[in-house]
């Protein structure tokens, strides 16, 4: 995996200036779908709403690498920070280039593994899984991220991961 942990680097783009300048980007390197319009927050993978600043709450957000694997064994170590707001989030490994949409994760042929982030803030989770024919894995996640400024004042809600890294496992 490239690019997969803190300190993360952005891709320069500069979707929110108004928080400051190349503040929000997106993280060089990964796939995001359209919605996932800021997951780079100074140097850290943080998934980002900010509704009443004028970026939108994020529904079936996805942000993933695929690689080409060869048959065996592998570990996912996901290190996961917090939720400051509200939050639903899986981390997931999926064959193919394509992940399920948040709705579809448990039934989705393509998933080979996944776990609800949310349970695991300020841990490292382990998802282990098998490939057995060579060819393209996709590790990321798919959440939706809502405002709590209705509930709290607070203008911003995030997700943030402080890294993946995936291990081949020799048994």
């Amino acid at each position: 995996m490239t690019n997969a942990k803190n300190p993360f680097v952005g891709d320069g783009s500069n979707p929110f200036p108004a928080l400051g300048d190349y503040r929000l980007q997106k993280v060089q390197g990964w796939t995001h779908s359209t919605n996932a319009i800021a997951t780079f927050d100074n140097a850290k993978l943080s998934l980002f709403t900010a509704s009443v600043w004028g970026l939108p709450v994020v529904t079936n957000g996805k942000l993933h690498q695929t690689l080409n694997l060869q048959p065996g064994n592998y570990v996912l170590k996901i290190n996961v920070a917090s939720a400051d707001g509200p939050v639903d989030i899986y981390g997931m490994v999926v064959s193919g280039s394509a992940l399920p949409d948040y709705t579809t994760v448990a039934a989705a042929t393509t998933v080979m593994r996944y776990v609800d982030l949310m349970a695991f803030q300020n841990k490292v989770v382990e998802l282990p899984f098998h490939v057995s024919a060579a060819g393209a894995v996709s590790i990321g996640v798919v959440y939706n991220i809502r405002s709590q400024y209705s509930i709290n004042q607070k203008p911003w809600s995030t997700f943030t991961i402080n890294g993946f890294e995936l291990t081949r496992v020799v048994l």
